[in-house]
């Protein structure tokens, strides 16, 4: 548990000088190269982003048939899909709780194309409200990992709905130092995408930070309340059945957890679940030993990793993480490891054989070098960081 007041500091990264956040211009042209580099890389997608035809497909069916007989029915997805465009995705589903797709309703009624505008135009402020909100004290190197981010440009791509989880883990980091419960309460709308904040919940007990579990808690009960009144009784079941089936789960090997590193093993379900209870493990002992946001990235990490179901534009999620570990831990593998997965590299490749993934053996790696730096520094030190 950590104790003290350095331990109860969520923001490292706010020291130090915020008044001349730009001032590393030379930065500049180099997040050019960025942009142009990934706008290249990404260019063949181009028809299909413009028209709409991506992930944004499951997402306005599921505003559309939430509440329905049919809101856990495959086919009345592709029937949606091709009144909506002509076009039909059957992998693509809506796999978010029903709560959510009660929110966007009100897009489901729009023209297809009118509600995919507004959609990315809302993704997009909510990105930059993410770069405004999170308190680090870099500008210019946050703006810089974004402008060379693979993921960042595979969720708009994609149509995808990481920016707004980004906006609220930012608020909530935000509001940890002085409003535990309010912070609670505006991270569990992370439930948008429960799977990939598993460990949070973990990360939380071993801090003992109670007020924002029960923040939390609260609004996690509203949640289930408004998915029970908007799907039934049984909801439950139903969903599990419906995001399980495989079609939802194409590709597993680019898949950047340890799903995708371990696919095709022999026992790969049984390993995957042992490497899961170590990274957990990970988790607990250093969140027990550090500073809530190096312990809340930490988490973020494994969280990840043990997600079971994430793609490429997944990983926008640890942009702040991974920037917070770099330069709050004061450990040369730590910030190597972290420089290599903020760039483009670990993505440029999908494995064709178990345990070739890039990314998930870097985080691997990330999530080793982090322990090893708890087990190596003095316990003052690493509160002080």
């Amino acid at each position: 548990m950590t104790t003290g007041g350095a331990a109860l500091e969520p923001f490292g990264a706010l020291r130090g000088d915020r008044r001349r956040p730009f001032r590393r211009a030379w930065m500049l042209p180099f997040a050019g190269v960025g942009i142009l580099l990934l706008s290249l890389t990404f260019r063949a997608n181009t028809p299909l982003v413009f028209a709409g035809l991506n992930d944004f497909l499951g997402i306005y069916a599921g505003a559309r048939l939430v509440g329905s007989p049919e809101q856990f029915n495959a086919d009345a997805y592709i029937r949606e899909q091709v009144r909506a465009t002509g076009w039909a995705a059957p992998a693509v589903l809506y796999t978010r709780l029903p709560a959510f797709a009660v929110v966007l309703r009100p897009l489901g009624k729009l023209e297809y194309l009118h509600a995919y505008v507004l959609w990315q135009a809302l993704s997009l402020s909510s990105f930059a409200a993410f770069l405004i909100v999170w308190p680090f004290r870099d500008r210019a190197l946050l703006l810089f990992a974004a402008c060379w981010s693979f993921p960042l440009f595979a969720d708009l791509i994609q149509g995808q709905d990481i920016a707004f989880l980004l906006l609220i883990l930012a608020i909530s980091w935000h509001l940890a130092r002085r409003a535990g419960f309010l912070a609670g309460a505006v991270l569990a709308l992370a439930t948008l995408k429960f799977h990939l904040f598993l460990l949070v919940p973990v990360f939380l007990i071993a801090q003992r930070r109670w007020r924002i579990l029960a923040g939390a808690s609260l609004t996690g009960g509203v949640i289930l309340a408004v998915c029970f009144a908007a799907a039934g009784a049984n909801w439950m079941p139903e969903y599990a059945r419906f995001v399980l089936q495989e079609r939802t789960n194409p590709s597993v090997r680019a898949m950047p957890n340890l799903h995708g590193l371990l696919e095709g093993l022999p026992h790969d379900l049984a390993w995957e679940i042992a490497v899961a209870f170590v990274v957990a493990l990970a988790v607990v002992w250093v969140g027990r030993r550090t500073s809530f946001s190096i312990g809340l990235s930490t988490a973020l990490v494994g969280s990840l990793l043990t997600s079971h179901h994430a793609y490429l534009s997944d990983v926008l999620l640890l942009l702040p993480a991974l920037l917070t570990l770099a330069t709050e831990v004061p450990r040369v593998s730590v910030r190597l490891l972290c420089i290599l997965l903020l760039s483009p590299l670990p993505f440029l490749v999908i494995p064709k054989v178990p345990l070739a993934g890039p990314a998930p053996l870097l985080l691997i790696a990330l999530l080793a070098a982090l322990v090893a730096w708890v087990a190596t520094t003095p316990y003052a030190e690493q509160l002080s960081v």
